[in-house]
């Protein structure tokens, strides 16, 4: 049963830290929060139902029936009941319920030192580009469910895992209507909540709620740490929104941002998006509220913004983007009041973007994507997506 999660600012709390870096989400497009079944580690032999067809597609509704698609998807493997291979264009998977992958009691607490849960190895895994025949190539379907409790800790920068998120690599595949809940990815080169790395594919209508991301890179290569998409390459994400916290280091340079750490390729785009969740970094890394890096060659992010706080002493730094082509930021906008960077979008103070007419008056070119949620007595609301907030619409 899906039911609306309000996370706002108070009328008091903004009046008493006005110039203070304290944020709370708008509105989170959430399931019960009713503890499921949690992952015990194992694999399944089946889906729950389903043939696997955009009809009927193949059903999951356990963390040992996701660890069965992660499974044949990393395999290649051939499916055997229904024809082709699993990892396909003509294969589609659809979740049922939320899957907790490990009990989110204590989430808040986990780091790199912590011990005793189930380690998720993604969906997707090529490992330094090699059987990239592995990248996803499905289309995979929250259905308006979460997954919650996802841990990955890869250590080393020699590590062969370097896209990390729930999955891996997307290439020609598609991810909609799913969010990942409270947790812990730390990772080399590429990391995301909903992906490592797209090189070509789309993620639509996707949440990180607070799985926070820390990035290290000793790679000279563009890498990307993202609360969605750690790399973008062909392809678009939009309607999607991130309030984890992001923090990247290392002798190299990484690209970090609150949707997307690099949008890599002319072809890239991020729309009707928005950051929430505190960027950090410092040195020669690259900090964007929206996208770490938007590559000279031509990427694009539209109709996006960003509240969250950008720390560190990195060299580059942006409300919107931290770096790149500036000229295709388009209708973006990022909190004067609260990001602690400039120079990219065009810069609001927290009240205006939090009053009722903000849509009207100061955020005019977010478009028909988003929706304001009147605020009350003591309650007041940043512009919200559409998507997310059916009870307005």
């Amino acid at each position: 049963m899906q039911e609306y999660v309000n996370k706002n600012i108070s009328i008091a709390g903004v009046l008493a830290f006005l110039f203070v870096l304290v944020l709370t989400p708008v509105m989170a497009w959430v399931t019960s929060t009713t503890l499921a079944s949690i992952w015990s580690g194992g694999v399944a032999s089946q889906f729950a139902g389903g043939t696997g067809t955009s009809a009927s597609p193949y059903l999951i509704s356990t963390g040992e029936q996701l660890a069965f698609l992660r499974q044949v998807i990393n395999t290649n493997a051939a499916d055997g009941t229904n024809g082709g291979d699993y990892n396909s264009s003509t294969k589609f998977y659809a979740m049922t319920q939320d899957i907790y992958l490990n009990d989110t009691t204590n989430w808040q607490s986990w780091n790199e030192t912590t011990t005793g849960l189930n380690q998720w190895t993604p969906i997707g895994l090529i490992n330094n580009s090699t059987n990239p025949a592995n990248a996803f190539k499905g289309s995979f379907n929250g259905q308006g469910y979460s997954v919650c409790g996802i841990y990955i800790m890869i250590s080393s920068s020699g590590s062969p895992q370097d896209r990390n998120g729930l999955f891996a690599d997307i290439n020609g595949g598609e991810v909609m209507n799913l969010g990942v809940r409270h947790g812990f990815i730390r990772g080399v080169r590429h990391q995301g909540g909903i992906a490592g790395r797209v090189e070509e594919g789309k993620i639509a209508n996707c949440y990180n709620l607070d799985v926070n991301i820390t990035g290290y890179n000793t790679s000279s290569q563009v890498t990307g740490t993202g609360g969605i998409v750690g790399y973008m390459g062909i392809g678009t994400i939009s309607n999607c929104y991130n309030t984890a916290s992001i923090s990247v280091s290392g002798t190299q340079q990484t690209n970090a941002g609150g949707i997307a750490g690099a949008l890599a390729v002319a072809t890239s785009s991020l729309v009707d998006c928005y950051n929430m969740g505190n960027i950090y970094g410092v040195d020669n890394h690259v900090l964007g509220g929206v996208a770490g890096t938007v590559r000279n060659m031509g990427g694009r992010v539209e109709r996006c913004y960003n509240v969250g706080s950008i720390t560190g002493n990195a060299s580059f730094k942006g409300g919107v983007a931290g770096s790149g082509n500036t000229t295709q930021i388009i209708n973006c906008y990022y909190s004067s009041t609260t990001s602690g960077a400039s120079g990219t979008g065009t810069a609001r103070t927290m009240s205006q973007m939090l009053i009722n007419d903000t849509l009207t008056l100061y955020m005019t070119g977010l478009g028909n994507a988003w929706v304001k949620r009147p605020n009350t007595a003591t309650q007041s609301y940043y512009p919200e997506l559409k998507v997310f907030a059916t009870d307005l619409i």
